[in-house]
């Protein structure tokens, strides 16, 4: 807004091991699981800057007026990964699931409306696995792991 107005975010991704069922091949293995999460700060340039949002702040970003804000090229990419890769060990489908409801709709649906378009569809089970059942592991690429932590260490 003015040249003293400002955003500061504090962004925070942590990485821990542990045993968990791919979503691709429905196999147990140990995974990587990513969470991100961070504070936004804003400060009128007068005083300390005072939180504005914790946690998934993300969408508060998101929200933001991009021409009103200049927003560096790094955060825009830490959010592309946040969006995509962000608790990656709590994915309800396989992902042939979930490939099919992103194909059919890109609106939030609640579980029985997702169950009712799989079930349609024929995929309310894949391989064994009943949709919603267990919480399947999304594997995080190597290389976009790597990527994110000289993005936050930079």
């Amino acid at each position: 807004k003015n040249s003293k107005e400002f955003y500061l975010a504090k962004i925070i991704a942590r990485k821990s091991e542990r045993v968990g069922t791919d979503w691709e091949d429905l196999k147990e293995k140990m995974i990587v699981r990513l969470s991100i999460t961070g504070d936004l700060y804003y400060s009128c340039g007068r005083g300390r800057p005072r939180a504005e949002a914790w946690g998934q702040v993300d969408m508060s970003l998101r929200e933001m007026d991009k021409n009103q804000w200049i927003f560096p090229e790094d955060l825009i990419e830490i959010l592309e990964i946040w969006k995509e890769h962000h608790l990656n060990d709590l994915q309800a489908g396989t992902k042939k699931q979930t490939e099919l409801l992103k194909k059919i709709t890109t609106k939030k649906l609640g579980y029985e409306e997702e169950l009712k378009i799989l079930k349609e569809n024929g995929l309310e089970i894949d391989r064994g696995y009943k949709y919603g059942t267990a919480w399947l592991v999304k594997k995080v690429p190597e290389n976009v792991l790597k990527r994110l932590e000289k993005l936050l260490t930079n």
